[in-house]
């Protein structure tokens, strides 16, 4: 994640101070790295709250049973 960051940031930060014919291919190798970048932070958050619910629902069940009356 970090790499996606400093790769976005050096292409991207000298491509807005300078804005040139020549500097537009840079242009587009940063908002490729934006993209990919938020792709992979939208994929991360999306796995967070599936790890999230899974526990949090494996912790009731578990809590559940642990209450429950032997028959």
């Amino acid at each position: 994640m970090g790499t996606f960051a400093i790769l976005t940031s050096l292409f991207f930060i000298p491509v807005l101070q300078q804005i040139t014919p020549e500097t537009l291919g840079f242009a587009g190798a940063s908002v490729f790295w934006i993209a990919i970048l938020l792709v992979i932070y939208a994929v991360e958050i999306l796995v967070a709250a599936i790890q999230a619910y899974v526990f949090t629902l494996l912790s009731a069940v578990y809590i559940q049973l642990a209450e429950a009356d032997e028959h």
